[in-house]
């Protein structure tokens, strides 16, 4: 099965409303700037869609890495995951996001 990227979402949408208004005029018609006026709206909307979704996105900030249990001990390291902390040798680790101390 072929993964659905977001970005083709807001396309294929412009693409189903251009079509939906080329299929809904009659034959003969000469509505081309309409089409073209409704392709160009609707690729703006999706446009600004992306732009909304990309602006939510905020960046992790790395956790803390401890030598011993219940986030005790020496800081090893600032790892961003969890896995990469007990990889160094960590016993356990306290989220950069949440502050939640995990045992490793």
């Amino acid at each position: 099965m072929k993964a659905i990227n977001i970005l083709n979402l807001p396309f294929a949408a412009a693409l189903l409303l251009a079509s939906s208004l080329v299929s809904a005029s009659p034959a003969g018609s000469s509505n081309t700037q309409e089409v073209t006026s409704a392709t160009q709206q609707a690729s703006n909307n999706a446009s600004n869609t992306v732009d909304a979704l990309v602006n939510q996105i905020q960046p992790r900030k790395p956790g803390q890495c401890f030598s011993a249990k219940n986030c005790t001990g020496k800081v090893i390291g600032n790892h961003q995951h969890a896995h990469n902390c007990k990889n160094a040798g960590g016993k356990s680790w306290r989220s950069g996001v949440t502050g939640q101390c995990s045992n490793l």
